[in-house]
C-alpha cells in the first residue's frame, strides 16, 4: 500500500518540479549557484540540478525533506549565509507563509549576488481569493498531515499556515521595500483563469549613488 502511494507522491512531485526549473532555468546564469529558501521535500533543487545549476542549496524552517541532502534550518528571517555568497536565490510559493516577506526578500537579496526568483500565486478578484485560500488550505496544512500519516514525509511541525494573499502589485510593492527592483514579471494562468501563477524576477539596485530611487519598476496589472 504505502510503496505504490510512495512511488506516485515523487512522480507527482517530481513532474511539478521539473516544470517549476523549466520556468526558472532561462533567469539564470550557467552554472549558477542557488539558494532555495523554502525547499520543502527537496524536489525542485533536485529539478534545478538536473537543469544545470551547479549547486542549489537548501533552506527552510523546517526538515521534511524526502530527496538530497536536506535544508539548512533557519529561523525564517536571518539565512545564515555570508553576503552575496549564491548567484540567486529562489522563493517559490513561500511569500504567503512567512511572518516578514520584506524581511526575507531583504535576506534572500543579501545572500544572492544576482537575482532573486520569487514565484507566487495571484489571486484574480474575491472568487480568485477564495479559490487560493481553499486550495492554500488543501495543498498546505491538509496535505501535510496527511502525508505525515502515510510517512511520505518525514513527521515534524507543519509550515503551511497562508499568512496572506499578494497581488502581482502587492509582490512588486514589497520587492520595492525589500530594496529590490522588479525586472519583469511572467505570468502562467492556473486554477480555471482564478489564479495566476507568476514568476517575478528580482534584481538589486543598480550601482552607483541616487540610481536605485531615480530607476522606475516595471509596473505590473493589478489581479
Amino acid at each position: 500500500m504505502i510503496a505504490p502511494l510512495r512511488g506516485a507522491f515523487h512522480r507527482q512531485l517530481r513532474r511539478r518540479a521539473g516544470h517549476l526549473a523549466g520556468r526558472i532555468a532561462p533567469h539564470l546564469p550557467t552554472g549558477a549557484t542557488l539558494l532555495d529558501i523554502g525547499s520543502g521535500t527537496g524536489h525542485n533543487a533536485e529539478a534545478l540540478r538536473a537543469r544545470g545549476a551547479r549547486t542549489c542549496a537548501e533552506a527552510d524552517v523546517v526538515d521534511f525533506h524526502v530527496v538530497g541532502g536536506g535544508p539548512v534550518l533557519f529561523d525564517g528571517a536571518r539565512l545564515p549565509f555570508a553576503d552575496r555568497v549564491f548567484d540567486a536565490c529562489l522563493l517559490a510559493f513561500v511569500l504567503s507563509y512567512t511572518d516578514d516577506p520584506v524581511a526575507l526578500l531583504r535576506e534572500a537579496g543579501r545572500v544572492a549576488s544576482g537575482r532573486v526568483l520569487v514565484l507566487q500565486s495571484c489571486p484574480r478578484g474575491r472568487a480568485g481569493r477564495i479559490a487560493l485560500r481553499l486550495r492554500g488550505w488543501v495543498q498546505g496544512p491538509l496535505a501535510f498531515r496527511l502525508c505525515a500519516i502515510l510517512r511520505l514525509i518525514p513527521s515534524s511541525p507543519a509550515p503551511l499556515h497562508t499568512r496572506r494573499l499578494l497581488s502581482r502589485e502587492r509582490v512588486g510593492d514589497l520587492a520595492d521595500e525589500a530594496g529590490l527592483r522588479l525586472a519583469r514579471a511572467v505570468p502562467e494562468p492556473g486554477l480555471l483563469g482564478l489564479v495566476s501563477r507568476d514568476l517575478f524576477v528580482l534584481e538589486g539596485p543598480p550601482e552607483g549613488p541616487g540610481l536605485a530611487a531615480s530607476t522606475p519598476r516595471p509596473r505590473t496589472q493589478r489581479p
